[in-house]
Order: structure tokens, then C-alpha cells, then sequence
């Protein structure tokens, strides 16, 4: 009896520890391999949730470079992507 008690302790125990290993090496792959950038696009910000009056413009690339920028930014947003840019070979600076 007593030793089915300690063989249980020491299963849950290493069963911790390997859950505990894949947590931290999980995180660290995470660290290892960044998010990659936004795609390049098109948004027109606009002045408030009606989305009626245009605020600003801005033209972004690859790597979520600005091209061009005009007016003003603000929470009001519509952005579509620029699908006929090709990003795939471009290496973005960290």
C-alpha cells in the first residue's frame, strides 16, 4: 500500500515537471519566433463611430512601413490590405 502512494506522488511529481518544461520552453519558442508584421494596406481613420467624416489616410508596406500619411490618426478606423504586394521575401528588421 505504501508503495503505490509514493510510485502516485512521484508520477504526479514528474508529470508537474514536464508540464512545467513544455510551459517554459513553450514561451521561449514564442520569444524565439516574433509575430510576423502587419500586412501593407490602406486606412482611412475616421472622427467618430459614424464613420462619416474622413480624418486621415495612411499607406503602409511591407515590414508595416508608412508610405504616405495624411490628416490624423484615430480609433475610428476602416483598413483593407494591399493583396497585390508580395511580402513573402522581404526580411523585416527586428
Amino acid at each position: 500500500m505504501v508503495w503505490r502512494d509514493v510510485r502516485s506522488r512521484t508520477v504526479t511529481s514528474l508529470s508537474r515537471l514536464l508540464l512545467l518544461t513544455l510551459v517554459i520552453s513553450g514561451s521561449a519558442i514564442a520569444q524565439t519566433f516574433p509575430a510576423p508584421p502587419p500586412p501593407p494596406g490602406v486606412c482611412v481613420y475616421f472622427s467618430d463611430a459614424t464613420f462619416t467624416t474622413v480624418v486621415g489616410r495612411r499607406v503602409t508596406g511591407c515590414c508595416g512601413a508608412v508610405l504616405s500619411s495624411t490628416g490624423t490618426t484615430s480609433p475610428h478606423a476602416l483598413c483593407r490590405p494591399d493583396l497585390s504586394v508580395n511580402c513573402t521575401m522581404v526580411l523585416c528588421p527586428q
